[in-house]
């Protein structure tokens, strides 16, 4: 979630820590005040605090920081993904054994969507994804799907109208990405299809050789509460094999979180599955 143009006490504090990620684990207070756009006295004063109070600790010598177990267990204490990811891992290894590709578990925060979990498969085709990060939605399945199923208009909106021109902006993408950057309207024509669907592939839209395939996770209430997804090369009849087993898991983590609907036919006309 952006809090860049937040410049309360707490807004400055969440800046920092959200500065943390898997591919930047430390950093030092020069790279927090430049991440943040925070002076640097200010941040030696909060990181100071945070420090006290054991959400940042000392990462080796010299002035480098990381984020602490204790920021670690309340987060996994108070968060509802944790409950999701528990209940979706058995499934999502049982998928990954089979499919043999990339498995990745998500939920949907603001207008990103948060990785809480990923399988890697060996051989299988680069993901630029990791656990624990973060990416604008409309750029990915799994956020698209999730959006569509928002029964939030302005939600959607929000989505929609993300201006991600900064996104990769301190660390620059990954060298293989090529981000394709949508226009409104071929983000409504994903949505309408993933609701009509229960499912929503992309081709090509991180990279030029992947495909991103999502199924919906539905809780207890019948609500979308995260996406399974699949990483394939992209090559027209791979998503179309692996789509029935990833929707099958997807159906079989919702039942096991409660969800007693409908599921919809698995069987759809290949047309469907190419965006």
């Amino acid at each position: 979630m952006d809090h860049s143009s937040d410049d309360s006490y707490l807004g400055r504090v969440l800046r920092i820590l959200e500065s943390f990620t898997p591919s930047t684990p430390a950093l030092s207070v020069a790279q927090l005040a430049e991440r943040t756009g925070i002076p640097l006295p200010t941040v030696y004063r909060y990181v100071g605090e945070l420090v006290r109070v054991g959400l940042l600790e000392r990462a080796g010598e010299g002035d480098r920081l990381r984020a602490s177990v204790r920021l670690w267990e309340l987060g996994y204490r108070a968060s509802n993904a944790t409950a999701v990811r528990t209940v979706a891992l058995p499934f999502m290894q049982d998928l990954h054994a089979t499919v043999g590709h990339n498995t990745q578990l998500a939920v949907l925060d603001g207008t990103e969507v948060l990785y809480v979990e990923r399988l890697r498969a060996r051989g299988a085709i680069t993901n630029i994804t990791q656990t624990g990060e973060r990416m604008p939605a409309k750029i990915n399945s799994s956020g698209l799907l999730l959006a569509a199923f928002l029964e939030d208009r302005e939600r959607v909106e929000q989505v929609i109208e993300e201006d991600i021109s900064d996104y990769w902006l301190v660390a620059g993408p990954p060298p293989f990405a090529a981000v394709h950057v949508p226009t409104r309207e071929e983000i409504e024509q994903v949505l309408e299809r993933a609701r009509r669907d229960d499912f929503c592939r992309l081709d090509a839209w991180l990279s030029p050789d992947t495909s991103g395939v999502s199924a919906p996770i539905r809780d207890a209430g019948g609500v979308v509460c995260a996406a399974l997804s699949l990483i394939v090369p992209n090559e027209r009849s791979i998503p179309q094999r692996v789509l029935p087993a990833l929707r099958t898991s997807a159906t079989a983590i919702s039942r096991a979180l409660g969800w007693r609907g409908t599921v919809r036919s698995h069987h759809h006309r290949a047309a469907a599955l190419v965006d």
